[in-house]
């Protein structure tokens, strides 16, 4: 689809594709089923041609799929777009609006080489996005019950004590393309946090650096719950 007028816009591409990118492309969806290509390109100092090469063979694979616009105003758009090299270049170019999602194989492809443990996964849901609340997700219910301890030490929120609401959620659809057996969902209501991380300065008391410090490590190591795959 959508021609391949612009085709010789680019110039020779490799023959194959680069795995690591090809990577960065599956890795950007795991959790955000309407990333752009052109974002992760201009996030990661991709060339166009490089990255059209890896989406490229990602489409064709059927690990992905894209969901394209017919202009700003399209909020619906067409799903199940594969897209052509032609098309993937105009998307690049800003001439073709369409985001990007994985589809059970890209995930599974994703699996494979970052192996994830899904035993920490989380989410921190401030935004109250559907079908969830404002509140807390994760695998294991001890992961949450310390985000609730460190909430106001870790980000720009903090929950009103007394408003949480606790659901178990079998099966949990953790991602839009994994479910997992269960997961634990804790609402509660939020507030600005009267100690933001970012507002730490020189007359801060030194048990609340330490605090901070603590509750960093830990949220860095909760954070790191797949591995990134080494490329030669």
């Amino acid at each position: 689809m959508f021609g391949d007028e612009y085709l010789n816009s680019y110039p020779a591409l490799a023959q194959t594709p680069n795995p690591k990118i090809e990577y960065l492309i599956l890795e950007f969806a795991v959790i955000d089923n309407y990333y752009e290509l052109r974002r992760v390109a201009y996030s990661m100092h991709l060339s166009h041609a490089e990255t059209a090469l890896a989406a490229d063979s990602l489409f064709q694979r059927g690990d992905i799929k894209a969901k394209v616009f017919a202009d700003e105003d399209d909020t619906e758009g067409t799903s199940n777009v594969i897209l052509t090299r032609a098309g993937i270049q105009d998307h690049l170019d800003g001439r073709l609006l369409a985001s990007y999602y994985l589809t059970p194989q890209g995930g599974a492809r994703w699996e494979a080489m970052a192996d994830p443990d899904w035993n920490k996964f989380s989410i921190v849901n401030f935004l109250g996005q559907f079908p969830y609340e404002e509140g807390f997700l994760g695998t294991q219910r001890e992961i949450i019950e310390q985000l609730l301890a460190l909430d106001r030490l870790l980000f720009m929120y903090e929950h009103i004590p007394g408003t949480e609401k606790w659901n178990v959620l079998e099966p949990w659809k953790a991602t839009y393309w994994k479910t997992l057996p269960r997961g634990y969902y804790v609402s509660c209501e939020f507030q600005h946090s009267d100690l933001c991380p970012w507002e730490l300065d020189d007359n801060t008391p030194a048990e609340i650096v330490e605090e901070y410090k603590q509750a960093s490590q830990w949220y860095e190591n909760v954070k790191k719950w797949y591995t990134d795959p080494s490329f030669d």
